[in-house]
């Protein structure tokens, strides 16, 4: 009888990551003995499988690796952009200049190539950390399994959306330019319906992508505020989540830019962007010493104030993922910036 998981995506994997932070001793037999009686013999086994320190991707296989690679990326806008290339890392790929297309073709005649430049390239993955820590006490309390999966969740996902959808040069190496940098941008010319339909008409008129790969990209706000100005109780298929708009997927992150000089908004080429995306790896650490900062210092000097995990009851969780993107083809992103609809 083949047997199958109900349980919500990534769940499984979480399961793994919270036998391992209960069992101190990190003995296989002892994990397998926990998790089959918090979760049965079945889910047990299936958690236990996740409790190998480092926590990997690449040990799992089929729709459990799945699963936890969506765990990183499942809300990104890496996975909410319809039509966006994902390629192989560090292996060159032949990145079209101009749009492929296709040819009639005389029998016996040799076929022409599919575009008239090409250029060479690969990606070079960069690396995405997220550094958390949960109680003991949490972690034997069954409500803790949601609320870990989203801790890790969340700082990964907003960290990749941020870089990918602006407009940074990014840092050689270390942090991929967004999409928006070099890109044609132009600025609102109001608040109203009536300037945004004629903002995103002049976007169009700039845009050099795939008419037919079009998304656009904004703040749930943004999207909330556009969806009120097209009809006064909301669209049903366009708000903060976002949808369609004049037939063009509308994809929203939290990562779009939002503070008092207004936000964005993109326009882009899903078919023309490439993007990598490598295996997730959780560490799990209880006696280490951290610093409860989101800027630590780089060297442990006088001044730094340094928690025990032990001495805390503590237990810290580090994920780790691989990412990196591209624009493919100039003219393939334009943004309006500025925006303050409604």
């Amino acid at each position: 009888m083949t047997q199958v998981s109900l349980v919500n995506k990534g769940r499984t994997f979480i399961r793994g990551v919270i036998a391992k932070g209960i069992v101190k001793s990190g003995n296989r037999e002892d994990i397998e003995r926990l998790a089959a009686s918090r979760w049965g013999d079945y889910q047990g086994r299936e958690a236990a499988k996740a409790a190998v320190l480092p926590i990997d991707a690449d040990d799992f296989s089929g729709g459990t690796k799945s699963e936890i690679i969506q765990l990183a990326t499942g809300r990104s806008l890496l996975q909410k952009i319809p039509g966006l290339r994902e390629v192989p890392f560090n292996i060159r790929l032949v990145s079209m200049a101009g749009g492929a297309r296709g040819y009639f073709v005389a029998e016996g005649k040799p076929a022409p190539l599919s575009a008239a430049s090409i250029a060479g390239s690969s990606l070079v993955p960069t690396k995405v950390q997220g550094l958390i820590v949960a109680t003991e006490e949490a972690l034997l309390d069954p409500k803790s399994e949601r609320a870990l999966q989203k801790d890790i969740e969340r700082p990964l996902q907003l960290t990749l959306d941020e870089a990918f959808i602006g407009s940074s040069p990014g840092i050689a190496g270390e942090i991929p330019a967004g999409i928006g940098f070099g890109a044609t941008q132009i600025s609102a010319s109001g608040s109203s319906a009536e300037a945004f339909r004629n903002d995103l008409a002049a976007a169009f008129e700039l845009y050099q992508g795939d008419i037919e790969s079009a998304v656009l990209v904004m703040h749930p706000r943004t999207a909330l505020s556009l969806s009120m100005l097209q009809q006064p109780l909301g669209s049903a298929s366009f708000g903060v989540r976002g949808g369609d708009l004049f037939d063009v997927p509308v994809a929203t992150s939290a990562g779009v830019t939002w503070d008092s000089s207004g936000s964005a908004i993109t326009l882009l080429d899903a078919s023309a962007i490439a993007f990598g995306v490598g295996a997730l790896q959780l560490e799990i650490a209880r006696h280490a010493d951290l610093q409860m900062s989101d800027a630590p210092d780089e060297t442990s000097g006088e001044g730094t104030v340094m928690i025990s995990l032990w001495q805390s009851n503590l237990v810290g969780f580090k994920a780790t993922i691989y990412t990196n993107w591209e624009v493919q083809r100039p003219g393939s992103v334009v943004q309006i910036t500025g925006v303050n609809y409604g």
